[in-house]
């Protein structure tokens, strides 16, 4: 069952990171697997983001404009497959992204992707 949260972007402030990586999987860390991004057709700037773990976790999403990671969603419910919509970006712009888990063996950091959000129908 995937849980779906629906949020505005938010300041980055005070985030501290753990394991770093491709996906940071050790033996004691859940993985992260399956990750995309997508635009809504209807509003191109609207990006849904989604994974997987191999094991029942929370997760959130660290995200930016040009590169930057300057922002990050509300964590998910525990569980195995995730969605998040990234909301208020503009148009025809580099979104930089990864997903971040927390889990009582720590946190995992995935690796940093790009989406690049359409154009805006006049």
């Amino acid at each position: 069952m995937r849980s779906l949260v629906l949020f505005l972007p938010i300041a980055l402030m005070g985030c501290t990171a753990g394991s770093e990586g491709d996906s940071g999987h050790t033996a004691d860390l859940p993985s992260i697997s399956d990750v995309e991004a997508s635009l809504s057709e209807a509003v191109p700037t609207v990006i849904t983001v989604t994974w997987s773990t191999d094991e029942d976790v929370s997760g959130m999403v660290e995200y930016g404009a040009n590169g930057s990671l300057d922002h990050q969603t509300p964590l998910t419910e525990s569980g195995t497959d995730h969605e998040l919509l990234l909301l208020g970006m503009t148009a025809d712009t580099e979104v930089s992204y990864r997903v971040v888990l927390e889990s009582d063996a720590g946190t995992v950091e995935g690796d940093v992707q790009t989406v690049t959000t359409g154009t805006m129908p006049l």
